[in-house]
Formats: structure tokens, C-alpha cells, sequence
């Protein structure tokens, strides 16, 4: 039989999929061949039969829309599977998609169900799965308590995905504003309320309710005998309604306003509890005692002899006219009249959106011609009904155009940065030059997460959900957001695009992680950034695995990124108009030059960087570049560029652990977090350039989950760069290793490389090795310490005495 062997939920575009969505991995036991089995022609017309009388629109699916094609297909169990799995999620998804199949190895298969919530999936699976499992021993004596059982099934998977998706309107509306391009997200974890657009251009909806909802509305629709009276003060047709506690109250009433009548519960119950064309005092009470098991009072009206319209009005003007009992779309029928007295209703009582409950004998003639009143008004209709008669009228359009006018898609300018080194750095420098330019911008790292100059949230935020979260803030005008492997791998991207995606580099520092065994294949993870950036891609034009990255961006714009001005890929994408940031040594100082085929948009000085200590620190100008062709991308002008760059400085406190220079020490020190051979050297070659005056010192860490030979390489990167080394392991063990596993393969490999061995020491405890590696420094001393975590960055100040960092 088939089992399910793993089953991950993605958020947002993913390594499977550009929707959300599950990744199955299903096996066959051995005791079966399930992968294998094959219908005959007249197994599966009964196959077909069968499902269409248990399962309800099984008809719709191509697969079962003959007996040939089930025959025909590869895999018929696996193809089954996924058409039922479709079915039971189609209606509740906002985007639905074809279930997508991965390959077959050996007994295994994968699968990716498109969803927008791990539950619903889920559900769907589950029962799919029990299906295929039954089909092949299905016994057609039995067709009948099968058939039951299937149904019984089949409608418990939709009603557990009906409870996790979105209620009907809102769903509706949001499908509206992916076609504009407006992003969406669920605010509360049902989707009860569902925020469209970013930042300070979000508008939050529930149902038809918008931001835009006054108080005043929500009062009206929850008494109903209020609207009614000041629509009657204003000469409108209505049918007279009071407002009774009790029965007996609701009995007097209707003494009053004699026969015919209706009763309805006094309450937002959409046509529960409602009596129409009362005419005895039997059929009274018995519509009393019906409407007030609902426990919210009472309503009596006068009841008008005709059908029962349900006219909708948005901004003012009819868009859908719907006879309630059928349902009947009735909108090119309806009188003039109608609409306007509808329309001026919705004016009168100050509604973007309502729907107002009319009835008519006659919907094509005018209320002044024949008995027409308006019974009722609702604020929040269901938009099912007029859906349901015709499908194809345009309702969610007019209230997206309302809220996002002119075809806006309610985006705020977002980056998103990914790579192995450098994202932290870079996020800070482009958030910077966004500030510069005026905005309040949200910033989501390893280090935090920030709006402006507050810190909001701490901890490793460097992912789409944290990124997600921030828009939901109506005072952000820009993100910028550090995307790291983890997540994106994990989760997804969560969030749906970005303006501009920057891909830095592909280094080794996290293969044996998560599945990802090769470069290539963490590529693949990396290049979702770019892959979902809308406007701009940003690569390294120096590393190939970014170069490869080209042949799936979608963005209309790419840039290229060298360290070198004679990158001959750099050069063929200038000749062809594109835009290129490189670092030319040409003149007596090296400068940052960005360019859009041949016209300049600005170049800049090393010197000006202060955080490149005059072209010495390396990184910090890999850095810059990227970060000016992100901002360009976004469309900050370069003398802002030039300003937000030149001001920048990378410190203990906005920017930890990222080649922090300390000069007014008794020694002097440099704090980076190095957790690859590339950052290593980078922080060797850093300390190298600095004139001290006494010895160079090293204190070295490696993760315990990283391969051997990746923690070597890191030893080979600066063998022989320093008088002594400390090797130790990070702030927390990780993976299956001894303490001493880690610092010993990194003394081990110095020795190999020639370091002697009376300058190394290994020390297991990360706290003993620190204050050895502090304690023994002499003044004029430089001690390098690439030990720095920002998961535990309070402890680590503290270790070292440097609370005052965080004043």
C-alpha cells in the first residue's frame, strides 16, 4: 500500500513551485506494486462510474473524463491520486494548480499539491491517499457501502479545508487582486482578516469590510431598524420595521402593522430564521418561536408581495442584481429606477459596498409603477449568491479598483538579498541608502529586525516570514530583506516577490545541511531570490553559480556585479545595454564605477567608504557595489547612493560582527563572524594590510555540523597569516562530534600547513579559549577574533566586558 514518507508545507515561491504548497514524498511497501498497476478498459469505465457517483465533480477531471485515458496514463494510481487531491483543494485555493510530479526512484515518488494552508493539504492527502489504497482490491459487491464511505470522505476533506481557507467573498476579492499583482497576507491564522498591498499602502479586508468601513456602517448593519428608518426619513421605499426584545413585543407589533408579514432574527444571520408572506396568526407564532431560537430579538416587517432581489452596489453603482430564491441574475433586466433607488440608498447611508435586499413583483419595472420596498440592508454581503448566478460577472474588480485606483499593486520598493557571505552587511548598506532617500524602511536580518531606527523584533530574522510580518506595519515605505539558505530551503520565500533580488555568491559553508550535498544544488536554493524579483536581478558576474542563475530570471532588468573592470561576461552585458557595477583600479585609487550600458550613473571613491578603511577591507566594497545597483534598481538617484554609502560605518552596534575595527583599545581588534574559508581569508588578508606595531593574533571557531574537509579548508585559508592561534569550537556544540573534534581537526590542519606547533593551542570551551586569546594579548597587539555569534550576542559582550557596546 501506499504511505506517506514526508510531507513539508511551503509558503510562497519555493524549490518545487511558484505557488504554496505541500512536497509529498510517497512510497509503495513492498508487499504490493501499486506504482505498477494498470486498469483494464473496463475496470476503468467501472472506476469511472464508481467515483462519479461517490465523489462529486470527479466528471471535471480530464483523467477520469474517459475510460482511455485513465488506461493510458503512466501511472494511473499516482495520476488518480493527484486528480482527487486537486478536486478537494481546487475550490479553496487562490491560485489553484495542477499537482506537479517529481520523478519516480525505485518506490518512491514526489509530489507538489499547490495550497494555501498546510491543513488543507493535508486533508486533501490524506483522504486521496486512502482512496488509491482501496481502488485496486475494490469490490464491486460492496459498491454501495464503499460509494458511501468515499463520499462520507471526500466531503470531510473539503468541510477541514473549507475551515482553514478563507471564507468565500474574501476569497473572491483576493483572487481580484493577484490578477492586478497586489501581494496579500492572512493577517490571523483562519484568514478571518487578509491584509492587500504593503506598508503604508495596505488596505486589510474581511469579507467585503475594508479599512475603509466606517463605524458608522458597522452600526447600521447591526440595527437593521435604524437604517431602515433613516432610509424612510428620506422618502425611500421601505418596508416598515420595528425592532422587538420578546415575542409578546413582537406579537403587539404585529397587531399594529396587520397581515401579510415577515419575521427574521434580529441578528446577522444571512436568510436563517426568516418567515416570509405571514397571513395567520399561526403561521405568526410559529415563525416567532423560529426566529427567536436564534436568541437575538426580533424583527417584524411589512411584507411586500413579489420576489426577493438582492441588488449589489459598489462605489455607488450597481454591479450585480441576483433574484434571491433561484438563484437569477437579473442585472440587465432591472429597471433604471431599481438601480438608482438602490445606489442613492447605499449613498444615503454612507456605503462603499452594500448589498440592499429589494422586493419587487417585477424586477423590469420601475418601484414607482408597481408595489417595490427595500426590506433590508447588508453592509457585508456574500458574494456567492450573484456568483452562483452568473459566473462570469465582474464583482471583486470594482472593489479592488476602490481600494488600489490607477492599477496600483499596493507594493512598497522591497529588496531581497541572498548568498553565502556578505547578505548582513549589504542588507544594512542598502536599508541605509533607502533611508537616506526618505523612507521609513523595515530591515530584517541575522541580527534582528528593524522599522527606521527602532529594533523590533531580535534574533536570526533573516527570512520571508519575518519580511511578511514587517509590511503588515502601515508606517513602512520600503524592506529590505536578508533571505538566508535555512529558510528559503525550509519554508520557502514566503513572500511572494520582490523589486529587486540580489544574488552575492555561492560558497560551501553549509553543504551536508538540509539535503544539499553541492554547490550547485544550494544554487538552486539561492536563485530563488533573483527568480522572483519583479523589476531587477542582481548577480555576481565573479561566480558562475550566480552567472547560471540568468537563464531563470524573469525580471526585465539585469545587473552584473564584478570586482574586476575587464570581467568579459560584465563587458558583453554592458555592450548590450545592461547595467554593470564594477571596482576599477585604474587610477591612483580604486573607485566604485556604476554603469547602464554606456551611460555612467556614478562612480565613488574607496576612500569616501569609510567602512572599506581606504580599499583595504575588502568585503565592505563587494559589498558597496552590490548595494549600489540595488538602490539604483529601486530608483534611488546615485548623489543619494554617494551620501548614505559615504556615511557608513560598520560597528559593534549597527552592523555586529562584520569586520568591527576596534583602535582605542590597550590592543587593537578586529571582530568578524567567518564561517567559511572565503570569509577567513577575507579577515586574514584584512588584518594583513593593518601597520601594528606587535604581534597578529587569531581566534578560530568551526560549526559542528560542517563537514571535515570544510573545516580544513578553513585552516589551509590562513596557515602561516598569524603568530599564534587559539582554535576552539562555536558558542554551542552542534551536530555528533566530541568537544574536542573540532578545535583538534583545525590544530591538526595548521600543523599540516606548516604552522609550528608551540602557536597553536586548542582550548574545547569557547569561553576558556576567548579569555585566553584576550587575556594573553600585550599592548600593540592585534587579535582577530572570528568567533562572533549574533544568535548569542548578548552573551558574548558580555564575555568580553563589552556591555557598554550595547548602550
Amino acid at each position: 500500500m501506499f504511505t506517506f514518507d514526508t510531507a513539508q508545507y511551503y509558503r510562497g515561491p519555493n524549490l518545487y513551485s511558484s505557488n504554496s504548497g505541500i512536497l509529498l514524498s510517497i512510497s509503495d511497501d513492498e508487499t504490493t506494486t501499486l506504482f505498477d498497476w494498470k486498469p483494464d478498459r473496463e475496470e476503468a469505465a467501472y472506476l469511472i462510474e464508481f467515483l462519479g457517483k461517490s465523489i462529486p465533480f470527479s466528471a471535471d477531471t480530464q483523467l477520469l473524463s474517459s475510460p482511455e485515458t485513465l488506461c493510458e496514463a503512466r501511472l494511473p494510481l499516482v495520476a488518480l491520486f493527484s486528480s482527487i487531491a486537486s478536486l478537494c483543494v481546487r475550490d479553496y485555493c487562490l491560485q489553484p494548480a495542477p499537482v506537479q510530479l517529481f520523478g519516480r526512484k525505485n518506490n518512491r515518488i514526489s509530489l507538489f499539491l499547490a495550497c494555501d494552508h498546510a491543513a488543507i493539504g493535508s486533508s486533501a492527502c490524506e483522504f486521496s491517499l486512502a482512496l488509491v489504497n482501496a481502488i485496486p482490491a475494490l469490490d464491486r459487491r460492496k459498491q454501495d457501502q464503499m460509494g458511501s464511505h468515499f463520499k462520507k470522505g471526500f466531503q470531510k476533506a473539503r468541510s477541514l479545508a473549507g475551515n482553514h481557507a478563507l471564507d468565500h467573498s474574501t476569497r473572491i476579492l483576493v483572487r481580484a487582486a493577484i490578477q492586478q499583482g497586489i501581494p496579500h497576507y492572512r493577517m490571523t491564522g483562519k484568514g478571518e482578516i487578509v491584509q492587500l498591498g504593503q506598508g503604508v499602502f495596505r488596505k486589510r479586508i474581511s469579507g467585503v469590510l475594508t479599512d475603509d468601513t466606517s463605524g458608522v456602517v458597522t452600526r447600521l448593519q447591526e440595527n437593521k431598524p435604524l437604517a431602515m428608518q433613516i432610509l424612510t426619513r428620506n422618502k425611500l421605499p421601505v418596508a416598515g420595521v420595528q425592532a422587538a426584545p420578546s415575542i409578546e413585543q413582537a406579537k403587539k407589533i404585529a397587531r399594529e402593522m396587520g397581515f401579510p408579514l415577515v419575521v427574521r432574527p434580529n441578528a446577522e444571520i444571512v436568510g436563517k430564521g426568516v418567515t416570509l408572506n405571514i397571513n395567520s396568526q399561526g403561521e405568526l407564532d410559529s415563525a416567532l418561536e423560529t426566529a427567536a431560537s436564534f436568541g437575538h430579538g426580533l424583527l417584524v416587517e411589512r411584507y411586500i408581495q413579489g420576489s426577493d432581489y438582492r441588488l449589489l452596489v459598489v462605489n455607488g453603482s450597481l454591479v450585480a442584481a441576483t433574484m434571491s430564491e433561484k438563484p437569477v441574475d437579473v442585472t440587465d433586466e432591472i429597471h433604471p429606477h431599481n438601480s438608482r433607488l438602490a445606489e442613492r440608498a447605499t449613498r444615503i447611508l454612507g456605503m462603499d459596498v452594500a448589498e440592499i435586499i429589494f422586493q419587487s413583483p417585477d424586477i423590469s419595472c420601475s418601484w414607482r409603477e408597481v408595489p417595490g420596498a427595500i426590506t433590508g440592508v447588508n453592509s457585508n454581503p456574500e458574494l456567492q449568491s450573484h456568483l452562483a448566478a452568473n459566473p462570469k460577472r465582474e464583482l471583486a474588480g470594482p472593489m479592488i479598483r476602490k481600494m488600489f485606483p490607477e492599477n496600483s499593486d499596493g507594493r512598497i520598493p522591497t529588496v531581497g538579498i541572498t548568498g553565502s557571505v556578505g547578505k548582513t552587511t549589504t542588507s544594512r548598506m542598502v536599508a541605509d541608502i533607502l533611508s537616506q532617500s526618505g523612507k521609513n524602511v523595515a530591515l530584517s536580518t541575522t541580527l534582528g529586525a528593524w522599522i527606521g531606527d527602532e529594533q523590533v523584533m531580535q534574533g536570526d530574522l533573516a527570512g520571508g516570514g519575518v519580511a511578511s510580518l514587517l509590511m503588515q506595519d502601515s508606517a513602512v515605505e520600503a524592506g529590505v530583506f536578508e533571505l538566508a539558505r535555512g529558510g528559503l530551503v525550509k519554508y520557502g520565500m514566503i513572500i511572494d516577490a520582490v523589486d529587486v533580488g540580489v544574488m552575492l555568491n555561492v560558497h560551501d559553508n553549509h553543504l551536508g545541511l538540509n539535503g544539499i550535498h553541492t554547490r550547485e544544488e544550494l544554487s538552486r536554493v539561492k536563485r530563488q531570490v533573483v527568480q522572483n524579483a519583479r523589476k531587477l536581478a542582481v548577480l555576481n558576474a565573479d561566480d558562475p553559480l550566480c552567472l547560471a542563475a540568468r537563464e531563470s530570471i524573469t525580471a526585465p532588468r539585469t545587473s552584473l556585479v564584478s570586482m574586476v573592470s575587464d570581467n568579459r561576461e560584465l563587458l558583453a552585458h554592458q555592450r548590450n545595454g545592461g547595467m554593470v557595477a564594477y571596482l576599477s583600479s585604474d587610477a591612483s585609487e580604486p573607485e566604485l564605477h556604476l554603469w547602464e550600458g554606456s551611460k555612467q550613473i556614478g562612480q565613488l571613491s574607496c576612500r569616501d567608504i569609510p567602512d572599506s578603511w581606504e580599499g583595504r577591507n575588502r568585503p565592505a566594497l563587494i559589498n558597496a557595489l552590490f548595494a549600489m545597483a540595488a538602490a539604483h534598481g529601486v530608483g534611488v538617484d546615485f548623489d543619494t547612493i554617494q551620501e548614505a554609502l559615504s556615511g557608513f560605518k560598520s560597528t559593534m552596534k549597527n552592523n555586529p560582527g562584520r569586520n568591527n575595527y576596534f583602535q582605542d583599545l590597550p590592543y587593537s581588534l578586529v571582530v568578524c563572524q567567518a564561517d567559511s574559508s572565503y570569509s577567513m581569508r577575507e579577515a586574514a588578508e584584512f588584518a594583513g594590510q593593518m601597520d601594528i606595531p606587535g604581534q597578529k593574533h587569531l581566534l578560530l571557531c568551526a560549526v559542528g555540523d560542517r563537514p571535515d574537509a570544510f573545516i580544513r579548508d578553513k585552516a589551509r585559508a590562513i596557515a602561516g597569516l598569524f603568530s599564534s592561534y587559539v582554535c576552539t569550537n562555536y558558542c554551542e556544540l552542534r551536530g555528533e562530534r566530541q568537544p574536542e573534534d573540532v578545535p583538534m581537526l583545525i590544530a591538526t590542519e595548521l600543523k599540516a600547513c606548516g604552522v609550528p606547533e608551540e602557536q597553536i593551542q586548542v582550548v574545547p570551551s569557547s569561553e576558556d579559549a576567548m579569555k585566553l586569546a584576550y587575556d594573553s594579548l600585550n599592548d600593540d597587539d592585534l587579535l582577530v577574533d572570528t568567533t562572533f555569534s549574533s544568535v548569542h550576542f548578548d552573551e558574548w559582550l558580555e564575555q568580553r566586558g563589552f556591555e557598554w557596546l550595547r548602550l
